[in-house]
């Protein structure tokens, strides 16, 4: 049921970005970098870590500033990059969950998102 849902991608590579706008077969909007995102009622914000403008635990930072909507980080970054202390780093920084950027191939990933959303809404009260 994504297909009635918003999203934001906060992702430098347009391609990568449609690739995760036709996999989650949801309503989209790209952003190049966190300075450009604006919160337009989305629903779930999927980010890079690694954009022109911010880095690593600093892009999600930053991004919680502008949204209470769930973040879900999709990263190229290595497996050694994200041992259990860095993951727990970008929770604590605002993130709801990180992947790898791989995971969207996974025929259940929409199913997650759904699930992310339900759970980690912070706009409720």
């Amino acid at each position: 049921m994504l297909t009635k849902l918003k999203f934001a991608i906060v992702e430098d590579n347009p391609d990568y970005a449609n690739v995760v706008g036709w996999m989650i077969n949801g309503n989209i909007k790209i952003f190049k970098e966190v300075s450009e995102f604006k919160d337009e009622g989305f629903d779930c914000v999927f980010c890079d870590l690694r954009l022109k403008e911010t880095y690593g635990l600093d892009t999600i930072k930053a991004l919680r500033e502008k949204t209470c909507k769930p973040i879900i980080v999709l990263t190229g970054m290595g497996a050694g990059f994200l041992g259990a202390t860095d993951f727990q780093a970008f929770l604590d920084a605002g993130a709801d969950e990180v992947y790898r950027k791989e995971i969207i191939t996974d025929p259940t990933f929409p199913d997650m998102v759904l699930k992310i959303i339900e759970k980690h809404n912070r706009c409720s009260i």
